[in-house]
């Protein structure tokens, strides 16, 4: 299936981060919500945000109706919003997006906005200065316009690009509310949608900052879930290594503790796991990605590099136990290869993982998703390719 996209070549909506207009977008997020429907963000380079004078880029909200095979595509109102995350909220019938180009959070209801093909034909023109020269079908809410619009949470503060997010639903132990990463805030956040307010829980210190290597300064706080049987909010940050586990009942019983560090440095509502092997390689570092619970309540992951040739670990796929006690990598998959290569999971004898035929890892595992049959599928970034995980019983022993 192809997404719509009304318009001329010179007039593409996406830009690359080398200010190039493109057909093609970024989707940082793709969920469904109890329709049946799908739904995932189409943005340019998410870069572009921090950059002055850069080529205005713009962002659109599609879904996906699975039953009629119909997509919705809704045109963002800001240029340059760089939406990342997109998250459904069952209770109040609302689609919730990130916009860390304006620092924002943005809802609004598909109920409302009814004219789909109104929205889905959007003719796409831009002026000289790449502005939008035809008006948009969707406009934010204000204090006259109060339905049919976008209504838009926006933030003071700093530059810590809004990434992630999810609502609490009903079942949840906080109902209601909002919760979104800041990819390099080193912090994730609250958003009472009442009241507009945001709260903000900072995450340990990194490491030691060391001169030049930005990732012991930014921990990339990514992916984010609700556990499925406590309502703990679960993310990684992908540059420490890391996952971690942010405490709802705590947080509940007295919100001000997890608001600060403690006299160590640590934030006393968020438990963490670091990732076996990270920070073992003299060149390149091998960290989490992506996560996903299984129906048991285990939460897989996958890891994932930009270097090779790597010495060991290499990149691979793991879960943290239901219990939240034990970390088990998955180190001896048998995974398909190009030709002439063996099929293990090293690339030769020493154990270093080699560069493909594309100049990039045989090995770096990103997305990640568990199905309603418990079978685990995952992605090879650099190679292009997708793997299925089947779970297979214990044989019994004598």
């Amino acid at each position: 299936f192809t997404v719509p996209l009304n318009v001329k070549q010179q007039d593409f909506p996406f830009v690359t981060p080398q200010g190039a207009r493109v057909r093609n977008s970024i989707s940082e997020n793709i969920i469904s919500d109890s329709r049946g429907r799908i739904w995932f963000p189409q943005t340019g380079h998410w870069a572009n945000f921090n950059k002055p004078n850069i080529e205005k880029s713009y962002s659109r909200i599609v879904s996906f109706d699975t039953q009629h095979l119909k997509f919705c595509v809704y045109p963002v109102p800001d240029d340059n919003a760089s939406v990342m995350g997109v998250a459904w909220d069952e209770d109040r019938g609302l689609l919730w997006f990130s916009q860390p180009g304006t620092n924002s959070v943005v809802s609004f209801s598909p109920t409302e906005l009814r004219a789909c093909d109104t929205y889905t034909n959007y003719r796409w023109a831009l002026s000289e200065e790449g502005s939008i020269a035809r008006p948009f079908p969707i406009a934010y809410c204000t204090q006259d316009r109060r339905s049919a619009c976008m209504r838009k949470y926006s933030f003071s503060g700093g530059k810590g690009l809004i990434n992630q997010l999810v609502v609490q639903q009903p079942s949840h132990p906080d109902p209601g509310s909002v919760w979104y990463t800041e990819f390099f805030g080193n912090s994730i956040n609250r958003l009472d949608p009442d009241t507009g307010k945001s709260a903000h829980f900072p995450i340990h210190a990194a490491v030691k900052p060391v001169p030049g290597d930005w990732s012991t300064v930014f921990r990339r706080v990514h992916k984010l879930l609700i556990h499925p049987h406590t309502g703990d909010l679960v993310f990684t940050a992908n540059d420490a290594g890391e996952i971690l586990r942010f405490s709802m009942q705590r947080y509940l019983s007295n919100p001000g503790l997890c608001e600060k560090l403690n006299e160590d440095g640590y934030n006393p509502c968020i438990q963490s796991f670091k990732m076996p092997g990270y920070g073992k390689h003299e060149k390149g570092t091998v960290t989490t990605h992506s996560i996903d619970f299984d129906r048991l309540g285990n939460l897989w992951f996958t890891t994932q590099t930009n270097t090779c040739p790597l010495q060991p670990p290499v990149p691979g796929v793991g879960y943290i136990d239901r219990d939240w006690q034990a970390i088990t990598m998955l180190d001896e998959l048998q995974l398909p290869r190009e030709p002439g290569l063996s099929a293990g999971p090293m690339a030769d004898d020493e154990g270093n993982i080699n560069c493909g035929s594309n100049g990039r890892p045989m090995w770096s595992f990103t997305g990640i998703a568990v199905d309603d049959w418990n079978t685990i599928w995952f992605t090879n970034f650099y190679q292009r390719q997708v793997h299925r995980l089947t779970l297979q019983p214990r044989e019994p022993t004598n």
